[in-house]
This record gives structure tokens, C-alpha cells and sequence, in this order.
């Protein structure tokens, strides 16, 4: 702990707009925040929902890869916008 004195100051950064942005758990998503990713509808979500439901939670980003409808342009579009 740092104790100010007199003059002292704290410069706090402001967040940019990417870094407000929430990420979206692809293992916790729900079918409404799932289908907020780009190319993301209601049944691709559905298909990563019944995915994880199968296999266990995804240990990496990239296992979404195995999930039927996303290829590898998709997986690009939406790698920046997921997370565990």
C-alpha cells in the first residue's frame, strides 16, 4: 500500500472500446449470447450448446473448431470476441 501525500497523483487509464467489449464463454454461453458472435445463429449456437454437452467443456479456442459449422474462416471472425 502506498500512502499520497500532498501533490501526489494517480493516473487511471481509461478503456478503450475494444477492451469494455465482454467476451463470450463458449463454455458457459447461453443460446442469446452465443448468437451475439458474427456468424453465429440460432442453430450453430445450439450445435456448440449440445457440443459441450457431449464432449465436456472446451479446453482450448480452437476445439470449436470440431464443432460442425465452424470452419476455420468462421473460428477468425470470432476468435478475438470468445473465451473459456
Amino acid at each position: 500500500m502506498t500512502v499520497l501525500k500532498d501533490k501526489d497523483y494517480i493516473k487511471i487509464p481509461v478503456k478503450t472500446a475494444d477492451e469494455q467489449t465482454a467476451k463470450v464463454s463458449i463454455n458457459s454461453g447461453t443460446v442469446e449470447q452465443l448468437c451475439t458472435l458474427p456468424g453465429i445463429g440460432e442453430g450453430t449456437a445450439e450445435k456448440i450448446i449440445a457440443y459441450r454437452n457431449e464432449k465436456g467443456l472446451f479446453q482450448s479456442l480452437e476445439e470449436l473448431k470440431q464443432v460442425t459449422g465452424i470452419g476455420e474462416a468462421k473460428f477468425e471472425k470470432i476468435k478475438d470476441q470468445i473465451s473459456l
